[in-house]
Parts: structure tokens; C-alpha cells; sequence
């Protein structure tokens, strides 16, 4: 277990808006050590070029568009990121880059702590993030029935099919937004998607007809801003709403903590850290 001071480091493109170095400044507070935090916005062209100056660091988050496409460039990979096909977290030891997926253990964390059955759920998306997440998801409600919806019917389907491999208990069906029927009724749906987010902040995933019957529970990985306006629309509608803090949080955690193999109180300081980032986004 090392002490400090640590060397981390973000990878990703047009990320200008992300909270890890706030995160990571919250947790060098909380922990007693130094911590310093480089950016790295570049193109996947530039992948290749980046891997020594990663092997200096002690350990780097992985955003997008770069989850998947920074495997090749990585000296192992973990068996759940290599199933899920993304890797959000990287290990460095020895001069050699060890890909990692905590995604996983940031999107359930608020989900475990609901006592609500999750029998039909709605993902949309079909990225790295949404691979991640229904990998979770299978993992905690194996028997659920799970439809992956996206613009592009073809590609959902085809996503579907590849993630399916997952799980032979679940259902798994893709499919766009106009197979999906007014009375349609989930118990969960999840925006896997960067629609509402920094740049696409006025835009939705949800088509505007869509009802929200049942009043599901929604969940946004979005994170900036905290209410985008799915989350706005399902409040209106009355459905609990999840916004991305908490899964941001819990990863960069869970990040740290196999980066540093420090024993730590991930579930303390990840509500003391979701509270300070609260404070300073109002």
C-alpha cells in the first residue's frame, strides 16, 4: 500500500466539463495526501502516442469516446472489461497498463439502495457506458427483461445480440423508440446516452410523446447538469429520478481504491464527496 503522493490522470476528448479533478481534490482533503490530476483531451488518433506518459502516472480514468477504443493499446485487461468490451479505469505497475471496468460498481451503488423490483427495464444507449450498465444489471436481476433502445433499430438490435452473451437467463431485446407503445410500462429506464449533457443540454433521448407509464424510476448518467430534461420530464410526470453524481463518484472511488490499494471507506466518503459536489454546482 503506498502512501502518496499520487499521479493521476483523465483520458478522454472534449472534457473540458468533467468533475474527476474536483473528485480527486475531495478526496486528497478527506484522505490526508497529495494528489495531482492531469488532463489528457485528446483525439483516439493520438492513443498510441499517449501510452508512455500513461505508464508515468499511478492510475487513469477513462471517459468518453475512449472506452473501448483504448483496449488495443493495453497490456492486460480484466475479465468483466473484456466481457463488457470498455474499460473506464486503468492500473499502471511495472511500466504496464492493466485495463479495468469500476463503471459497474458506480451505476449500481444508488440502485442497491432501493428496496423497488426491477422485472422490466428500458436502456438507451448502446456504448461503452450501456454495456457496463447492463452487465450490473444482469448481474443483480438476472432474470429481468431488458430492452435496449437507440435511433437506429439495426444497431440496437445488433448490440442487443452481442451483450446477450452476458447473461442466457435474461431477455434482452433491441429495438428504436418507435417500437416502444404507449402503455408500455418499466420499472427502471436508464439514459446511457450524452443527450442532455454538457453540449447537448436542451435535448432529450426520450421522445416528447413518450408517457412514463407506471411512473418508473429514471436514471441519467448525465451528471452536468444534475436535472437535464429527461430527469426534468420524469419529475413532472412524478418518477423518482437518479441523476449521474453518485455513479461518478463511486467509480472514482472504486478507482482509487484498487490504484492505491489503500483501505478506504468508499461508502462515507462517497456521500461526503456527492454532498461537497452538491454544495459547489449550486
Amino acid at each position: 500500500m503506498s502512501e502518496g503522493p499520487f499521479h493521476f490522470g483523465l483520458v478522454g476528448q472534449g472534457i473540458s466539463y468533467s468533475l474527476s479533478p474536483e473528485i480527486f481534490s475531495q478526496i486528497a482533503k478527506l484522505e490526508g495526501i497529495a494528489i495531482e490530476f492531469t488532463i489528457f483531451d485528446q483525439p483516439i488518433s493520438r492513443l498510441p502516442e499517449l501510452k508512455e506518459d500513461l505508464k508515468k502516472l499511478d492510475g487513469i480514468s477513462v471517459t468518453i469516446p475512449h472506452k473501448r477504443a483504448i483496449m488495443p493499446y493495453l497490456d492486460f485487461s480484466s475479465y468483466e472489461a473484456r466481457q463488457i468490451g470498455a474499460v473506464n479505469s486503468i492500473k499502471t505497475r511495472d511500466g504496464s497498463l492493466f485495463g479495468l471496468n469500476t463503471d459497474t460498481a458506480g451505476f449500481i451503488y444508488p440502485i442497491r439502495r432501493l428496496t423497488q423490483e426491477l422485472k422490466k427495464i428500458m436502456v438507451m444507449g448502446h456504448g461503452g457506458a450501456a454495456r457496463a450498465v447492463i452487465w450490473a444489471l444482469l448481474r443483480e436481476y438476472p432474470q429481468t427483461e431488458i430492452k435496449i433502445i437507440g435511433r437506429d433499430r439495426e444497431k440496437s438490435t445488433r448490440f442487443a445480440s452481442e451483450v446477450n452473451e452476458y447473461s442466457e437467463a435474461a431477455q434482452l431485446q433491441g429495438g428504436c423508440y418507435d417500437d416502444i407503445i404507449d402503455n408500455d410500462k418499466f420499472d427502471l429506464i436508464i439514459n446511457c446516452t450524452p443527450l442532455g449533457g454538457f453540449e447537448y443540454r436542451d435535448i432529450s433521448p426520450m421522445p416528447e410523446s413518450f408517457r412514463f407509464a407506471g411512473k418508473p424510476l429514471c436514471y441519467d448518467l448525465v451528471y452536468r447538469p444534475r436535472e437535464t430534461v429527461f430527469l426534468n420530464r420524469a419529475k413532472k410526470s412524478e418518477c423518482r429520478t437518479i441523476n449521474g453524481i453518485s455513479m461518478l463518484v463511486i467509480q472514482a472511488l472504486t478507482s482509487y481504491n484498487v490504484w492505491t490499494e489503500r483501505e478506504i471507506d468508499i461508502d462515507g466518503l462517497g456521500q461526503n464527496i456527492c454532498k461537497q459536489l452538491s454544495i459547489s454546482e449550486d
